[in-house]
């Protein structure tokens, strides 16, 4: 099942859907990246910093290309998909894109 940012109802205006964080409700899917990464990622502990951070921005960027492709296939403009990051009214999309980049950093084991 896809999620998509915004719905359209019978008169046109968007509508945030469910599943996407409003202030108050970025735990669900941050638990769940974090969930996923932290069953996907092996990383060793001697993995340079410059290879992680390469690996937060693929993260972050293949995210956020999901997203926009999804949204743009499901009929959302631009300004609609772009609404998602106005963490200044209450969106915190990109806390949950800000977590999964760290996740990374999160799952490299502590050096002794």
């Amino acid at each position: 099942m896809l999620v998509l940012p915004y719905s359209t109802d019978g008169d046109h205006s968007t509508q945030p859907c469910e599943g996407f964080p409003h202030a108050g409700e970025a735990r669900p899917p941050t638990a769940l990246g974090l969930g996923v990464t932290r069953a996907l990622f092996r990383i060793a502990a001697d993995t340079p910093t410059p290879t992680l951070w390469m690996m937060s921005a693929t993260l972050v960027a293949l995210t956020a290309a999901y997203e926009f492709t999804v949204g743009r296939l499901g009929g959302q403009s631009w300004s609609a998909l772009l609404a998602n990051y106005a963490i200044w009214r209450g969106r915190l999309w990109p806390l949950v894109l800000l977590t999964l980049g760290l996740t990374p950093f999160l799952w490299r084991p502590r050096r002794a």
